[in-house]
């Protein structure tokens, strides 16, 4: 599935408690997924995607992600964005985790924003138990002289060895927007994912929404509700 930041470190965070810390480890995950929505708003036009990413966990905490994202319809199909974050993740005590990093996201003009476009974004998080708390801070979101702030709360609902259930709640906030956004509003998005482990392979499918206001990742008009599936596989 596509690089979803909240929940890795979700899974980053909870196997600080749940695996001894003896050996680096290197996952590569590819996906497909009939679309590339993110905080509740689409970035390939509602078209499918294909993901692939990299990922490296230090016993130390540390750890470093990475992804490649390529619209497989539409118009321009091709690359659209580029994401790559570094972080630690540590216990702070039985029950709660730490989670802080910096994050870079690079969009290709065949996103569908239709320019290209770039952000920085630092983030803190909290873990307890099957519940994490995540703000980003990005001085130059999308655009030179805008800022924005990110907050979300994710919760694991169900966690078995087959079946995962997740809901997901976050607001972004503009401090400063540069002259051209300066009617854009503060958003809200939600996300509802249920996944299934089949054969090495994870079937997952998401609702997601969000609103009010114009959209600062796409061009035209896409549904703000909207129903992703697809699958996965990690090795």
């Amino acid at each position: 599935m596509t690089m979803d930041r909240s929940r890795c470190a979700l899974v980053a965070a909870l196997g600080l408690f749940c695996a001894p810390a003896a050996h680096a480890q290197v996952a590569v995950n590819l996906s497909l997924d009939s679309d590339d929505r993110l905080r509740g708003r689409s970035l390939s036009g509602g078209n499918p995607v294909a993901t692939v990413g990299i990922g490296y966990d230090h016993p130390s905490g540390v750890y470093v992600d990475a992804a490649v994202v390529a619209k497989l319809a539409g118009d321009r199909p091709g690359v659209t964005r580029f994401q790559a974050d570094l972080g630690y993740a540590v216990r702070l005590n039985e029950a709660l985790s730490l989670d802080v990093g910096v994050l870079r996201s690079q969009y290709t003009s065949r996103y569908a924003g239709g320019r290209d476009a770039h952000y920085t974004e630092f983030f803190v998080g909290l873990t307890r138990h099957r519940v994490s708390a995540r703000v980003y801070y990005s001085p130059d979101y999308l655009r030179s002289g805008t800022t924005s702030v990110y907050a979300e709360l994710e919760a694991a609902l169900i966690r078995s060895e087959e079946w995962h259930l997740s809901a997901h709640a976050g607001r972004l906030f503009y401090p400063t927007l540069a002259p051209a956004y300066a009617n854009f509003r503060d958003q809200y998005d939600w996300r509802l994912s249920l996944s299934r482990d089949v054969h090495g392979f994870e079937l997952h499918a998401a609702l997601s929404g969000g609103g009010p206001g114009d959209d600062f990742y796409a061009t035209g008009s896409h549904p703000r509700t909207a129903l992703v599936v697809g699958v996965s596989h990690s090795f």
